[in-house]
């Protein structure tokens, strides 16, 4: 009988003692400078390329740091004096697709090219769509952005890196990109793309265009260049000049009062206001 006793006794300790209990579950973090007698479970002391998570989104797991390889480059088709460049900004379209921004500078910083490109991310595909100055990248200030689709099916990016104006750019239809048959020029054609026998720039974007009459019929055809004026968000606007004259008095009560002029555009059709006081705002708008 006491024999029996002290056997359920022990089975109990046994069961009790719950204080080395191994979970293999790493929620405690890398320590390496406690004594060994105080890592607890959870802790790990050594680890190189380790995250404590999986690719199917398992935590407190430890795994191997995913690595990463030279998937494409941008700015490759740079002039030959940009000896540096930096990518200064990515944003995203849809699927795999990115937007890219290149700044290149020289040997002494000064900004020479700017470029703006395609990454499709699953096939390690890079683009060029535009080379231009104009677009005045700098390594110094990064870009942020976003995009949207167009109710025509065609993609805008927009963008801002506090040093330029905010600007934004199309880029076209996807299904209107050139082909895989056609590869980028550069160089004299810049933003050039040709495929043997026809020569295109990438469609929809914001080309310099030049302006041909032919029997009386207008021809527009876009230019290698970018029209940077024609990317701001805030569009160019001329202030217009007025020359303001004494009119015929009607007596001496009207020299009396105070008279406000606005111009405006309405429809493309300049508009003069004019407003009356004391009397309330009472406005009278004359086609200019």
């Amino acid at each position: 009988m006491a024999k029996k006793r002290r056997g359920q006794q022990g089975q109990s300790a046994q069961i009790q003692d719950t204080s080395k209990v191994i979970t293999n579950s790493f929620t405690k973090g890398l320590n390496k400078d406690s004594d060994p007698s105080f890592v607890q479970d959870g802790m790990w002391t050594h680890a190189i390329n380790i995250v404590n998570n999986t690719q199917e989104g398992d935590v407190s797991t430890l795994s191997n740091e995913s690595s990463n390889f030279l998937c494409a480059t941008a700015g490759k088709t740079m002039p030959a004096t940009v000896t540096q460049k930096y990518i200064i900004g990515a944003i995203y379209l849809y699927s795999d697709k990115w937007i890219i921004f290149t700044a290149g500078h020289n040997n002494i910083g000064e900004r020479v090219s700017s470029e703006i490109g395609l990454l499709e991310e699953d096939i390690c595909r890079y683009r060029e769509i535009v080379q231009d100055p104009c677009l005045n990248f700098d390594k110094r200030s990064l870009i942020t952005g976003s995009s949207r689709e167009k109710e025509d099916c065609t993609w805008r990016v927009y963008w801002a890196d506090g040093f330029n104006p905010d600007r934004y750019l199309n880029v076209g239809d996807p299904k209107n990109w050139p082909s895989n048959d056609y590869t980028w020029l550069g160089q004299a054609d810049l933003n050039y793309y040709f495929n043997g026998s026809n020569k295109i720039l990438w469609p929809n974007v914001q080309w310099n265009e030049t302006e041909e009459t032919i029997n009386d019929c207008d021809y527009i055809t876009p230019t290698n260049t970018l029209n940077c004026d024609d990317t701001r968000l805030a569009r160019l606007m001329k202030t217009p000049c007025l020359t303001l004259k004494l009119g015929q008095s009607e007596g001496a009560a009207d020299r009396a009062k105070m008279y406000l002029f606005l111009i405006g555009m309405i429809a493309g059709i300049p508009i003069l206001s004019i407003s009356l006081f004391p009397y309330a705002f009472r406005v009278r708008s004359i086609p200019l």
